[in-house]
């Protein structure tokens, strides 16, 4: 047993590094061969030439880089520009709108409306982040809202002028008609001389003018003395206070709206825009010069690099030519390696299995000897009564020799069937209580020796599985053997064998009266050579070669540490929901 444990660790530990081997040299050659393939097609010049479009390439698009920046940056300032110079354009409109307004030649304020409107829109603009499109500066800022606030009142003032224009011009329209009902009157020259020094006050709008239509107007008190002119002097007084009243106010407001405010804080604001532009442009165009020497150094820098790396494939390429020789070789060797590790694994596997028919040797004697001695002590007693000619006595010993007989022929058939090297055998629809009731026929007698009870499960009758049932027998003979040395030193001596079933799985269950695992050994369970028995009464691959037959049916073997006692879970592909696999070995 030692020699074997030691033979089966050797075959292990081989094993994994072949594996290792195998996968390094493969993965060499499949990406080592396209490789040198291609460097083998692609001539030095035409390297050269790719690699001068490469960097041509990377050079170009730093520069497109920069210089689309530069572009942009002439687009929003030439934005910026348009935007002041339609301030000043809007601006200039309402000065010529409200001259045109006081010499009385602009007959609706549409023009004007349409320009405060403008301008009005144009400060909304201004205030805004992608006014001017440049980073945030207060200086900028403090001037847009400085001239931002001088349109408005202005804007304010012409509203007020435009409602003083219209009484203005109402009563100026007015004035006439009145002066009119005094002609051929008393009133007649003296209302002639008011109409003269009214006409001269809008042509010169002097303060003399003023107080001479002041000093002309006293008739109409007189006027308003005699009832037959009362009415018409009245209305003419009215309409002249408005006349000078109106008239002083749009001059006031005049002077307020061609005040020089406006324009400076315009100047103030398209002054400190430039700065600030100017300043910002520095900037970028420091930004520009280092982006295009930082692609400058990229570019010497990727030349560099490739231009190694072309010396280094070259040498590579020349290793490559003796390493393909070398990796056909060693894979060779590793594909012989692979097939002898293959054949190792099945005698392995074979081995185990005749290290648990070993230990039930004992067991299965004594089950063959049982009935052996039944059937000489039958034979002695039919030889006996056949002198003295009973039959019925004949009839029953002949029939207990042929059941005694039966029962030895499902022990020597359950032996061979699992002895039998079953690894080359396709999965079949195999019934699970057959499975297992050959099973318990090989170590039932070592069981029922100890004192263990076994009960199974009655569900597993019309149960089928897809598998083989060698391979199962052995895994169950494996997970009971190992039941049996956890259980018959306890007080309570118990296996029980349970099932379930889900649509595509069969889950058998293997529970023992034992108290459970602890959890640090749960993780070694499945690993090979590990285990918990004393030293020559294991060799800890049981479990791991269980795992391994199940996994190859498609299914699992795991422990199952819900259960209050020791449980492991056996799940098997149903016979009703999967064709049956060849198991590969």
């Amino acid at each position: 047993m030692p020699h074997r444990c030691s033979q089966v660790a050797s075959i292990s530990s081989g094993a994994a590094q072949l594996r290792q081997d195998v996968h390094t040299f493969r993965t060499n050659r499949w990406t080592m061969t396209p490789l040198s393939a291609a460097m083998k097609l692609m001539s030095e010049r035409k390297r050269k030439f790719y690699v001068i479009l490469v960097l041509g390439a990377l050079v170009a698009s730093c520069l497109a880089i920069a210089f689309k920046d530069y572009n942009k940056e002439a687009e929003q300032h030439h934005a910026a520009l348009m935007l002041l110079n339609q301030a000043r354009d809007s601006d200039r409109l309402i000065d010529e709108n409200v001259l045109l307004t006081r010499s009385f030649m602009l007959l609706n304020y549409d023009s004007m409306v349409a320009a405060t409107t403008k301008l009005l829109d144009i400060c909304r603009t201004m205030t805004t982040d992608d006014g001017f499109n440049l980073p945030h500066e207060y200086a900028l800022k403090s001037a847009t809202q400085v001239y931002c606030s001088e349109v408005r009142t202005k804007v304010e003032v012409i509203e007020e002028y435009k409602t003083a224009n219209s009484l203005l011009r109402n009563a100026r329209a007015h004035i006439p008609v009145i002066v009119d009902r005094f002609q051929k009157t008393a009133f007649d020259e003296r209302s002639d001389h008011l109409m003269i020094f009214i006409f001269r006050y809008f042509i010169e709008q002097i303060g003399e003018n003023r107080d001479s239509i002041e000093n002309s107007a006293k008739w109409i008190q007189i006027a308003k003395k005699d009832s037959r002119y009362r009415e018409s002097a009245l209305s003419l007084e009215h309409s002249l206070n408005i006349l000078l009243d109106s008239f002083s106010k749009r001059s006031q407001l005049e002077s307020m709206i061609f005040s020089n405010a406006l324009r400076e804080s315009f100047a103030t604001l398209e002054a400190t825009y430039l700065k600030v532009y100017d300043r910002h442009e520095d900037r970028a165009e420091r930004f520009r010069n280092g982006l295009i020497g930082l692609s400058i150094f990229l570019a010497f820098a990727l030349f560099y690099i490739v231009h190694k790396l072309l010396r280094t494939t070259d040498a590579l390429n020349e290793l490559n030519e003796t390493l393909e020789h070398k990796v056909l070789e060693r894979t060779s060797d590793l594909e012989t390696a692979m097939q002898q590790l293959a054949v190792n694994q099945q005698v392995l596997t074979q081995s185990t299995k005749m290290s648990a028919l070993g230990e039930m040797a004992g067991g299965i004697a004594h089950e063959i000897n049982t009935p052996l001695a039944s059937i000489l002590l039958t034979s002695e007693m039919l030889q006996r009564s056949t002198q003295r000619d009973e039959a019925e006595k004949i009839q029953k010993g002949l029939a207990n020799i042929i059941k005694t007989v039966q029962r030895i022929s499902k022990i020597v058939v359950g032996l061979r069937r699992f002895s039998r090297d079953s690894s080359a055998e396709s999965a079949r629809s195999s019934e699970l209580s057959s499975v297992i009731e050959e099973t318990l026929i090989l170590c039932g007698e070592k069981l029922k020796h100890s004192g263990i009870a076994v009960t199974v499960d009655e569900k597993l009758i019309g149960c089928y599985a897809n598998c083989v049932p060698e391979q199962v027998s052995q895994v169950i003979l494996n997970l009971i053997n190992n039941s049996f040395d956890a259980v018959q030193e306890l007080p309570e001596k118990w296996i029980q064998i349970k099932s379930r079933v889900s649509e595509s799985k069969v889950y058998l269950s293997v529970i023992d009266s034992g108290l459970g695992i602890p959890e640090p050994i749960q993780k070694k369970l499945m690993q090979p050579f590990f285990t918990t028995k004393e030293l020559g009464k294991g060799t800890g691959l049981g479990l791991s070669i269980s795992k391994g037959l199940i996994e190859a049916h498609g299914g699992e073997l795991h422990y199952d540490s819900s259960c209050r006692n020791t449980c492991f879970v056996i799940t098997l592909p149903s016979a009703t929901e999967m064709k049956a696999p060849v198991l590969e070995r």
